[in-house]
């Protein structure tokens, strides 16, 4: 043990070459001017610093590899145990231990996002910051890149081949970055200009050694001048060059978001749901419970920007058919950029009854964390559309769920404003049915301006309608926001005092079809207004509009202002006719049906209620549990590399000795010897003859044996089986003898070294045609 330490420290005391110095530092730089170009991608200064770390962590790696004579797999096997034991500390520290010991969750984490959250990316809007581990994404690109490019440098002598790990994050950082470039002269006039300096620094090395310092001194000088003007040309020449003006190729522009809003129903035809006297009624049922804000304030659940005759809904990603830019529901990171000014708001809501994809908002989001039993489920799936400022989480969030939701409320703009302001230019997909624009342009004649158009109709509707949720006997008002429906509100029943007969439903529909028939853009919003202590019951949902105005954005119309007051509609009193007697049927004998049971809620995260895992019972002390949990990860990974090298020696021992004919048993045997000696630092090359091998491992029972080996294979005869036998005891007595004074920790090194194996790839790949 104590000769292993000192000779570790002996290798680490070594001073390292100069032309490895230039190589590690060429390689660390160019490395990180391909990393600037995530900085579209991630945002920020965390993904650099991470992947710088690791980039040096990769040329570590391998250096120490090269001075332990190892071969390229460990320097592969160094640099994924490196990636899981530090990834706590750098990728994701949120499942560490202190932020810095692993975890199983640790392990898993790193795993999923090395391989799953490349797709996340592209997927995700950008910047993503530091959000759901994707720090393991620079992390990993840093270690390989470092690992790889310094490894190719120090292992081959062909001038260009390192540079293939800095130009591939180059490479990824445009496909998973955005169509404007995060860093142009960085990554295009400098980058060129290092890799031409290295370039011509590691063709100097290559040049014979008899040229005289000043023919040196005058090739260098004659290189560095050619990187300078070629950096100082770049930018002129390069617009100019063929196909230097052709778009950008990113990734996200072919990848379809994972969430599509249109097809989920209508949320303006579930409002009945919340209504008192409907079937199933949620109206005393809590739905979740709103801190931060003052009763009173209005949580929107979903707007809807698109009407196509059958229903209020979304958008799709195309865009709308009017030219519009679609609702294009994007899973975003830690932060997201708000797209209009205003005071900045933290609102915590509580989910409890609300069964919905939808998430209750209170203005334009710029950050959403969840918390609870199904935070993980819900950060991942966490979808947000800023055109609609709607956002949607298909995991359903559940009972005892909770998130803190980042606001920014724009100013309340004054009635002079409101008076003064023009209508938006915003392009919605909005079907207006006949019946509808005729109406409109009749309510809102004589009215100058986008918002006195809107509030003549609104006041229409206010003063001619009557409230009904069809709970009535008979129901008087159908639900629906359909054009059959729109159409027969928009005409009236003459039975009713006032014959605009509906519930906010049809009046938000209704108003939001007839302002777009006049020429103001305008949505319509399912939402809730915040009661006492916060709490929000189905009593409180209600739906209202918002028009675009010039100037002020989306504005909102509160629904009293053109939806009347929830008392009943008003029949007209009607002559009731003469009626004769009638024998009074008895109703049949039915009996009363029991209650229906309590719908079965899905649990789409899949996790249970139960008490969190406890090491209770199990009869293992907690240390020991907690040692074995997160400890055993890294430990794991070791066994099974060292258990992978001793199945291998193991597989071609007994594949010697089942040979074919008992002389290429016997010369399988003679193998064994000299791959045991390899593996325990004897240089004995593969093309000699037994006999020159064995005065190389100089050892007088070898010789003899390499004389047994040379008669069974070249002599008259099959050697008979007990001489096969016999020839492999005494190798086995030859390998105890070689190892005898090696001590412990050498027969374990010799046990797991690579060399013989590496001799046997090389010996295949030589033997193929």
């Amino acid at each position: 043990m104590s000769a292993a330490l000192a000779r570790v420290r002996a290798l680490l005391a070594t001073e390292i070459e100069r032309d490895a110095l230039l190589d590690a530092v060429f390689v660390l730089g160019l490395s990180l001017l391909g990393l600037v170009g995530f900085q579209t991608t991630f945002g920020g200064a965390a993904y650099l610093i991470v992947g710088g770390v690791a980039v040096v962590l990769g040329i570590v790696m391998s250096e120490l590899s090269q001075r332990l004579g190892q071969p390229v797999l460990i320097d592969v096997a160094l640099t994924a145990l490196v990636f899981f034991l530090l990834g706590g500390v750098l990728a994701a520290p949120e499942s560490a231990i202190g932020g810095v010991l692993p975890t199983p969750g640790t392990i898993a984490a790193l795993a999923g996002a090395g391989t799953q959250g490349w797709k996340e990316l592209l997927t995700t809007a950008l910047p993503v910051g530091d959000s759901a581990d994707l720090l393991t994404i620079p992390y990993m690109i840093g270690l390989v890149a470092g690992m790889a490019g310094y490894s190719l440098a120090r292992r081959t002598r062909r001038v260009a081949l390192p540079l293939v790990a800095p130009a591939s994050i180059l490479v990824l950082s445009i496909l998973f970055g955005t169509e404007a470039p995060a860093a142009l002269l960085l990554q295009g006039s400098l980058f060129a200009a290092v890799v031409l300096a290295w370039l011509t620094l590691r063709a100097h090395r290559s040049q014979p050694p008899n040229l005289t310092g000043t023919r040196r001194r005058r090739r260098v000088v004659r290189a560095v001048g050619v990187v300078a003007v070629a950096a100082l040309l770049s930018p002129i020449v390069g617009p100019h060059l063929p196909l230097s003006g052709g778009e950008r190729i990113v990734l996200s522009r072919y990848v379809a978001p994972p969430f599509d809003a249109s097809e989920q129903a209508s949320p303006l035809g579930t409002f009945r749901t919340y209504t008192p006297g409907s079937p199933h009624s949620l109206a005393d049922t809590t739905l979740f419970t709103v801190r931060g804000v003052q009763p009173g304030t209005l949580v929107a659940i979903a707007t809807m920007d698109e009407y196509d005759g059958l229903a209020w809904g979304f958008g799709g990603e195309g865009g709308s058919t009017q030219g519009g830019a679609g609702d294009v529901f994007r899973h975003y990171g830690s932060t997201i950029a708000a797209a209009v000014p205003g005071r900045t708001e933290k609102v915590t809501v509580e989910v409890e009854g609300l069964d919905s994809v939808w998430v209750p908002d209170a203005g334009e989001v710029t950050g959403v964390q969840f918390s609870g039993p199904g935070a993980t489920s819900l950060n991942a799936a966490f979808n947000y559309d800023p055109v609609t400022a709607t956002t949607a989480d298909p995991v359903i969030a559940s009972r005892g769920d909770s998130y803190q939701i980042t606001v920014v409320v724009p100013p309340t703009p004054t009635t002079a404003q409101l008076s003064a302001a023009g209508a938006g230019s915003d392009q919605l997909a909005v079907t207006v049915p006949t019946p509808l624009q005729t109406a409109a342009t009749r309510w809102a004649a004589g009215a100058t301006g986008a918002w006195a158009k809107v509030m003549k109709l609104a006041q229409t509707l206010k003063t001619q309608g009557s409230y009904s949720n069809g709970t009535e006997d008979p129901p008087l008002a159908e639900a629906g926001n359909s054009a059959g429906r729109l159409d027969e509100f928009v005409e009236g029943d003459p039975s009713v005092k006032n014959q605009l007969v509906g519930d906010d439903e049809q009046f938000a529909a209704t108003l939001a079809v007839m302002s777009n028939a006049v020429g103001v853009p305008a949505r319509v919003v399912l939402g809730a207004q915040v009661g006492s202590k916060g709490v929000v019951t189905g009593r409180d949902v209600q739906a209202w509009v918002q028009v675009s105005l010039s100037g002020l954005g989306w504005v909102t119309v509160e629904r009293s202002l053109f939806t009347p007051t929830r008392a009943a509609a008003q029949p007209l009193p009607q002559a009731q006719p003469t009626q004769l007697p009638q024998a009074v049927v008895p109703p049949p004998n039915v009996a009363a049906l029991p209650p229906p049971a309590e719908p079965l809620q899905s649990n789409a995260t899949g996790r249970s209620g139960g008490a969190p895992h406890s090491h209770q019972g199990t009869g293992i002390p907690a240390v020991l549990a907690d040692l074995l949990i997160y400890g055993g990860s890294p430990l794991v990974l070791i066994v099974v590399a060292c258990s992978a090298i001793l199945g291998l020696k193991s597989r071609r021992r007994r594949r010697r000795r089942r040979a074919g004919s008992p002389s290429s048993r016997i010369a399988g045997a003679w193998n064994e010897l000299l791959d045991f000696a390899r593996d325990l630092g004897h240089a004995v090359p593969a093309g000699s003859t037994r006999r020159e091998q064995a005065q190389l491992i100089s050892a007088s029972e070898v010789g003899r044996l390499a004389g047994d080996a040379d008669a069974a294979v070249f002599g008259p005869g099959d050697p008979t089986p007990e001489h096969v036998d016999g020839y492999w005891s005494a190798m086995d007595a030859a390998r105890q003898a070689l190892a005898a004074g090696r001590g412990r920790w050498g027969r374990i090194r010799a046990a797991l070294s690579l060399r013989s194996l590496r001799s046997d790839l090389s010996a295949t790949l030589r033997a193929e045609p």
